[in-house]
């Protein structure tokens, strides 16, 4: 069974994209309003989104702290996550970022201030996206 297709930034790419996510929450970039506004803003960055067809629009959630956020996956999307997970052999699939910043399952405690800023944007920024599926 194939990954089930929905938005995705490539491995290699997480970082800017997590700093480009920062930078929306921040207000230090004004926020896209379509698609076509979203891909500008991301190729700027040196990201290129997998978009699939069936998104058509585009949508930014932030609450302040004192409302919880309960971000739930489209059922569709999140079922079949389930089924590529389930059937898929080998280790669960975590993002070749996390390469960067861990050995064999620990935390590297040796990380510059930058690189635990980028792994803080690469986190952030596959949250943002990734639908819990």
């Amino acid at each position: 069974m194939e990954e089930p297709e929905r938005f995705k930034i490539k491995d290699e790419q997480k970082k800017p994209w997590g700093k480009l996510v920062k930078a929306w929450a921040k207000g230090e970039k004004e926020r896209p309003k379509n698609l076509t506004e979203l891909r500008s803003q991301c190729s700027d960055f040196g990201v290129d989104p997998i978009i699939p067809d069936f998104i058509t629009g585009l949508v930014f959630v932030q609450n302040d702290k004192h409302v919880l956020t309960v971000r739930l996956p489209p059922k569709d999307l999140l079922v079949a996550g389930e089924q590529w997970v389930a059937t898929t052999d080998g280790a669960y699939p975590l993002p070749t970022f996390y390469d960067e910043f861990f050995v064999e399952a620990q935390p590297r405690t040796d990380l510059t201030s930058n690189e635990r800023l980028d792994l803080h944007g690469a986190r952030v920024g596959e949250y943002s996206v990734n639908s819990c599926a």
